[in-house]
């Protein structure tokens, strides 16, 4: 069994894409490359929800495994905004097209520095998802909720041991912590974020957008864009609802 997805296409061809200024294509690609990483964290943080009725462990694991996503999703926000708005030695060019779009992109980002949940998202980039650190776990002590997991959960797979400590402390401790330091309404900190990390990924989709607007569309000839269905084996597109991520490896047991 299978099911059509429709698809709209632009055909380019590296020929022309070398017409292109180089700067303003390497551009192109680079963004393409994080938009991609973005909808692929996206679709599978979509489909790491698991709607049935969970024991303690996997009920651990599921919050694991989203909690995870979520964050790599948040760091990566983050790196595409340094990009898009050539900050870093690595980002520096002359050309204008693209000092003009990341003028553009720090006004839009402006925008998202002052919504509720920027300050946030900010802080767990910097303690609970690119780095691994002592001090800012130490200061989340004292907010470790009293009811929290600390148990340790082993299983022969390594995959599927569990060790809930670390999500209570370093990040639903210090995600509390951040809000109480940040002046955010008790109990609303992880809606706050989630609904910031929402908003930055439709700004990425703007920039993107444009990026190809100003700096690669004035370069190639007009035509007309393409629309087909393909087939999709069955399992392989379906809605998040109707699908889940597992949240532990099984493999065959051995029979002496």
């Amino acid at each position: 069994m299978s099911e059509g997805i429709e698809f709209t296409k632009l055909r380019l061809s590296v020929d022309e894409l070398r017409q292109i200024p180089p700067p303003q294509l390497a551009a192109f690609a680079v963004s393409c490359y994080a938009i991609n990483e973005l909808n692929t964290m996206n679709r599978i943080y979509l489909c790491a929800e698991n709607q049935q009725k969970l024991g303690e462990a996997a009920q651990i694991a599921e919050l694991n495994q989203r909690l995870v996503l979520a964050r790599i999703i948040n760091a990566k926000l983050f790196e595409f905004s340094e990009f898009a708005m050539l900050k870093g030695k690595y980002n520096r060019t002359q050309n204008k097209t693209l000092k003009d779009l990341a003028s553009a992109a720090l006004e839009g980002f402006e925008e998202l520095k002052g919504i509720p949940g920027y300050q946030l998202a900010k802080t767990i980039r910097n303690e609970a998802t690119n780095h691994y650190q002592l001090s800012p776990a130490a200061k989340s002590l004292e907010h470790l909720d009293r009811g929290a997991n600390c148990d340790i959960f082993i299983h022969r797979l390594d995959g599927n041991s569990l060790f809930p400590l670390g999500e209570e402390l370093i990040f639903g401790a210090g995600l509390h912590r951040a809000g109480k330091e940040l002046l955010v309404l008790e109990g609303t900190a992880l809606k706050s974020w989630l609904e910031w990390g929402l908003k930055a990924m439709e700004w990425t989709k703007e920039v993107h957008m444009r990026l190809f607007e100003e700096a690669i569309l004035p370069h190639i000839s007009p035509r007309t864009t393409e629309r087909f269905i393909e087939n999709i084996p069955d399992g392989l597109f379906q809605s998040p609802e109707m699908s889940s991520l597992p949240l532990f490896l099984k493999t065959r047991e051995v029979t002496q």
